[in-house]
């Protein structure tokens, strides 16, 4: 009997590491594709100016920069891409939790995650219409702290159809529980603003953001 089990085991653990194996496969062409991806839809990240109250209030929600991309529909196309591996990343850390043995592999899923996670939220900022250079050149003020009623109004164009596509990412990186409670809890806070009340952001007409 005990022989028995251990081949049931044994078998398990074949499939697991099997499947584990094809979602570094996948992922391997998801890096492939953003690396053949042509220059003019790369994105760039600036470095957000911080004070110790900003730091204490929202540092886990905007990783310390704010991304720009050509437009609000590339930078949708990017988020999607990090969806993806969200999910294929969530596959191998739930494998390599089943095998035990595979703890590289488990850090390096969750770290993955973590990026990815910080990517699609340092992409709301642009989605929402905010420019550097606004508000004089000081973005100190930003990110917004937990629990600001009027964040929406810190946007140039609160209204864009950028407001809606980072929904289903977020819905997506919401649920890793890998990613720091202050983060999740800003992302739900998100989505919950903008879909408590449709007219939150159709209210006027809708604009699209092509920058």
């Amino acid at each position: 009997m005990k022989g028995l089990v251990a081949s049931k085991e044994a078998g398990v653990s074949q499939d697991v590491s099997e499947l584990m194996q094809d979602a570094k496969d996948v992922d391997s062409l998801f890096t492939t594709w953003s690396a053949e991806v042509p220059n003019q839809f790369h994105y760039s990240s600036t470095p957000l100016a911080h004070d110790e109250a900003n730091d204490r209030s929202s540092r886990w929600m905007y990783p310390w920069s704010v991304d720009t991309y050509e437009d609000v529909i590339v930078a949708n196309t990017w988020n999607l891409w990090r969806m993806s591996r969200i999910r294929i990343h969530s596959v191998i850390k739930d494998c390599a939790m089943l095998l035990q043995s595979a703890s590289d592999d488990h850090a390096y899923a969750v770290s993955a995650i973590r990026h990815l996670v910080n990517e699609i939220c340092s992409s709301v900022p642009f989605q929402l219409g905010f420019k550097m250079g606004d508000h004089n050149g000081d973005a100190s003020f930003y990110p917004h702290g937990m629990g600001d009623a009027s964040w929406l109004d810190k946007f140039g164009v609160p209204e864009t159809l950028g407001g809606y596509l980072p929904i289903q990412p977020l819905g997506v990186a919401v649920g890793e529980d890998c990613v720091p409670l202050r983060q999740r809890l800003w992302m739900r806070e998100y989505l919950e603003t903008v879909n408590k009340d449709p007219g939150e952001l159709a209210k006027r007409p809708l604009k699209v953001n092509l920058q």
